[in-house]
């Protein structure tokens, strides 16, 4: 069954990932950090989810297995138990608790539903929601997530795929207003100190189906980390791994290591095309909100 997600920009992966001199050698911090928290919601009008947060959480820990094994710390939240609003709470109160060092840097993936509550707030809607007792049921997503991530001492990059809870008619999911993608979007634009990662633009839906098993979004997104050559609008093949440092210069090549920057131009030129071929009248076009803080040839994973 084909399932179409309103992800509204929303697969949260929560990860901390490495800086730009963290998977390139740094004079700085020889032994930078890599902690990686990934959760993933399930619900029963979704079906990728918790699978999306399995799937980043299993990339990101293969690279302690590497011949050259980095300093990664993975953390995964997918079971009912682990995926309640108070234990969601709990995890992003942790990340105020890691000694991050200046070259750590931390990423955030969350795959969830996410919905406008009868506050105007945006929500996620955690394992234990009850529409009966919604505020204190679903996860506010400027409160008790950009909030959190907004002042901790660390390079910080979320991806969010989340979609609005909607209609599963003939398998497929939509968001009921569209609105709600403004919302979200208007929460990250006005949120400083974060980049975030969104899995599609204004008023667009998020994707996923089986043929990806997973969201178009966290397909392209793991495509990305493992360098796979694909197809794009155009007829054009593509790869993330194009840039190189010689010299202190950026030049293209290949490196064997995913900048933030290649990470995104991929995922930016992957998504839409991966939809179209599904869903043809879909439109999914991720977007980016870079902070100051955090150079976008940020290395963040090597395959």
């Amino acid at each position: 069954m084909k399932t179409l997600l309103t992800k509204v920009s929303f697969s949260i992966l929560l990860l901390f990932c490495l800086s730009a001199g963290s998977l390139r050698a740094s004079s700085n911090d020889p032994n930078p950090k890599i902690y990686v928290l990934s959760i993933g919601i399930g619900n029963e009008h979704v079906q990728y989810t918790i699978k999306d947060a399995k799937d980043i959480a299993s990339a990101f820990f293969k690279m302690t297995k590497n011949e050259n094994p980095l300093n990664i710390d993975v953390r995964l939240l997918s079971r009912r138990e682990e995926t309640t609003k108070l234990n969601i709470q709990r995890a992003m109160q942790d990340l105020s608790e890691r000694d991050y060092k200046n070259e750590d840097l931390l990423v955030v993936f969350i795959s969830a539903l996410g919905k406008v509550a009868n506050d105007g707030r945006y929500r996620l809607i955690s394992s234990d929601y009850d529409p009966m007792y919604e505020e204190i049921t679903t996860i506010d997503f400027k409160k008790d997530i950009l909030a959190k991530l907004q002042y901790l001492s660390v390079n910080t990059l979320l991806l969010i795929d989340a979609c609005q809870a909607g209609s599963n008619m003939t398998g497929m999911r939509v968001l009921r207003d569209s609105q709600s993608s403004l919302i979200l979007s208007d929460l990250i634009q006005n949120t400083s100190g974060v980049s975030v990662l969104s899995s599609c633009g204004n008023n667009e839906y998020s994707y996923e189906a089986n043929n990806w098993e997973n969201g178009a979004f966290t397909a392209a997104l793991l495509e990305a980390l493992n360098n796979k050559a694909v197809e794009v609008e155009g007829g054009k093949n593509i790869h993330a791994d194009n840039y190189k440092a010689v010299n202190d210069e950026w030049v293209e090549g290949s490196d064997g290591i995913i900048s933030i920057e290649e990470l995104i131009d991929f995922v930016k030129m992957r998504v839409p095309h991966l939809v179209k071929t599904i869903y043809s009248t879909g439109e999914q076009h991720p977007s980016f909100k870079q902070s100051d803080s955090l150079p976008s040839h940020t290395g963040i994973y090597r395959y």
